[in-house]
């Protein structure tokens, strides 16, 4: 989270509410969809749309008077969507997929769990694979946009720890391990994000 929201002592909550509800607000005036493609609605147009529609002044009396927002929560997230575009682009990206896809209605097959995994395979046969994954709680009403987003973070931590590893320590690592056999390569898990990472 900016630290613009975090001096003002904004919830992930507050800062949900505020900013679905804006969305909402600019794919109706738009006539955006985005349930075949994410990003559809670009966020550049969306900030765009913010300020020139005035949609904090429009909406304020709402988020502070029907949705029991704080004043200063609000103030404090419009400085972000009409202050600096990398900080605001940082604060909208994680959560893009929440906003795009909240008007889908709730799914009727659950999801036990969720994987992503990477693997490469050398000249030489040695394979090396990075996976993640998340359990989800029995009975947890999380949302299309939710595990997108989870997807999004997930893949990002993928490429960080190739980033950060290479693909030679990879292959050393990997390399007196058996050779390769149908649905048997060796894993190196990503951690979790820390809670309240992903700001959502």
């Amino acid at each position: 989270m900016p630290n613009e929201l975090s001096s003002a002592n904004v919830t992930q909550e507050e800062l949900l509410a505020v900013l679905k509800y804006l969305f909402r607000q600019y794919v109706i005036d738009q006539d955006v969809d985005t349930d075949e493609n994410l990003y559809s609605a670009r966020m550049e147009d969306f900030v765009n749309w913010c300020e020139q529609a005035r949609a904090f002044d429009e909406h304020h009396d709402r988020f502070v008077n029907s949705m029991n927002i704080r004043e200063a929560s609000v103030d404090a997230i419009r400085g972000v969507i009409e202050g600096n575009p990398w900080r605001c682009a940082a604060m909208l990206m994680p959560m893009w997929p929440i906003f795009a896809l909240q008007h889908r209605p709730q799914r009727t097959n659950a999801i036990k769990s969720t994987r992503v995994s990477f693997a490469v395979t050398f000249a030489d046969g040695t394979v090396a694979q990075i996976t993640g994954g998340y359990r989800h709680e029995p009975g947890s009403q999380i949302g299309d946009g939710f595990i997108c987003a989870l997807l999004q973070d997930q893949l990002a931590q993928i490429v960080n720890t190739v980033a950060a590893n290479g693909f030679d320590k990879l292959h050393d690592e990997h390399a007196q391990e058996p050779a390769e056999t149908p649905g048997d390569v060796t894993t190196r898990p990503i951690a979790p994000p820390p809670p309240g990472r992903m700001g959502f």
